[in-house]
Parts: C-alpha cells; sequence; structure tokens
C-alpha cells in the first residue's frame, strides 16, 4: 500500500505522476489545437471552393478579400503548431513523432488551401475582365 512508503518515495512517485499529467495535457492541447485548426482550414476551403452565379464580382471580391485576411491572421496557429511539435520533441515526449507527422500534415493541408487561394485569386482577375 502506498500509505506503507517512505514520505520521500511518496514525494518522488507524486513528482512523476505530476510530470506525466502535465505531459497528457501538452499532447492533448496539441492535437486539441491541431483538430481545431483543420476543422477551421477545411471550412476556408470550402468557401474557396464555392461558387456562385448569382453573385457580383465586386461581392466575390469582398469575400475573397476577407478570406484573405483570415488566412493571414492563421498563419500564426500553423506556426504555433510547428512550435508545440517542436515542444514535445525537445521534451523527449513519447508521442513526439506523432506529434512531428500532425504537424506535417497540417502543413501539406496549410499549402494546398494556400494554392486554392491563388487560384480562385486567377479566377476573380479573369471575372473582373
Amino acid at each position: 500500500m502506498l500509505s506503507d512508503l517512505p514520505p520521500e518515495e511518496l514525494l518522488k512517485l507524486s513528482e512523476s505522476r505530476q510530470a506525466q499529467l502535465e505531459d497528457a495535457i501538452q499532447l492533448y492541447s496539441f492535437f486539441a489545437e491541431c483538430d481545431d485548426f483543420e476543422k477551421w482550414m477545411k471550412e476556408k476551403e470550402k468557401l474557396l471552393r464555392a461558387e456562385d452565379d448569382q453573385e457580383s464580382v465586386d461581392t466575390a471580391r469582398r469575400k475573397y478579400e476577407k478570406l484573405v485576411t483570415d488566412l493571414s491572421a492563421a498563419a500564426r496557429r500553423l506556426e504555433g503548431v510547428e512550435e508545440g511539435a517542436r515542444r514535445l520533441a525537445a521534451a523527449n515526449h513519447p508521442r513526439a513523432a506523432r506529434a512531428a507527422a500532425r504537424h506535417r500534415a497540417l502543413a501539406a493541408h496549410w499549402d494546398a488551401l494556400l494554392r486554392l487561394k491563388q487560384q480562385r485569386e486567377k479566377s476573380l482577375e479573369g471575372a473582373s475582365r
């Protein structure tokens, strides 16, 4: 039983447990941010792919410009994910490789989103003419 252990041993066990809990919190926070960011990117991707023949070019351009502003602001989120993956690796977290893979997947999705943004921009330029 734990009550039979000397106080020093109990202190070591509690410190070990606290470190494990902090690792779990760090990992959970990392993957929660990844999931939230991925969901956000999918929503923006839908907006970029949506074409409404009924809306004017000016309206479409305004929507696009708002989207570009949102994308610029969100670039920091990807940097935060990258930093989180680096912190997990630096701490030799048991799931650091999984976190790095998740970061790479998000970065690839981000790059695809930026390419889609460029295509939409070219489409709007063509429509403006």
